[in-house]
């Protein structure tokens, strides 16, 4: 915007400064000068691309787990392309956890580079399934003991068992299964 407007101004006295980080424009000169350039100032500066927002939501995760890494990746190829710290990402990843979705702000690029990498960082956790045969222990009430601690969790993993006599058969997580394991 700078060197498109700087020969419309005068050539003795104006001045034109550039304040990236903040993403300023400093311009001096006479007052009809200024007038003049002011609607080209402003038709150069509007985004092609506006901003948009877009609410996704996470299937197979907990949201806060996919945003961590969902920045971290944006982080990643703005630093790979060369962008700096003050010139940011061009998106902003906001948490919905009570919905489990997020929140994307940016432009349709950034958007749909963000959804690109949401659907890969969302896949469905891998499950198995364990028989636990309980000598001296209710399944039922291990079965209940468990689902409590699943559903005290931000996000909830699969769970699905059923008791069989003195069993309690339990398709989850192996996380899940391995604590099942530890009761």
């Amino acid at each position: 915007v700078a060197r498109l407007i700087t020969p419309m101004l005068s050539k003795n006295g104006a001045s034109v400064v550039a304040v990236d980080p903040q993403r300023l424009l400093i311009v001096t000169d006479i007052a009809d000068n200024i007038r003049r350039v002011s609607p080209m100032i402003l038709l150069l500066d509007t985004s092609k691309n506006p901003i948009k927002v877009k609410f996704v939501a996470i299937k197979n995760k907990s949201s806060s787990e996919v945003a961590e890494q969902l920045r971290a990746l944006i982080d990643a190829r703005s630093k790979a392309v060369g962008k700096t710290e003050q010139e940011g990402t061009g998106i902003e990843v906001v948490v919905q956890p009570t919905a489990n979705q997020l929140a994307l702000i940016g432009n349709e690029v950034e958007i749909a580079l963000a959804e690109e990498l949401i659907s890969t960082l969302d896949q469905e956790m891998p499950t198995s399934s364990a028989v636990f045969r309980l000598n001296y222990f209710s399944p039922g009430k291990m079965d209940e003991i468990l689902r409590r601690m699943v559903e005290e969790r931000s996000f909830k993993p699969p769970y699905r068992s059923r008791v069989e006599g003195s069993e309690l058969v339990i398709d989850s997580t192996p996380e899940i299964l391995q604590l099942a394991e530890q009761l």
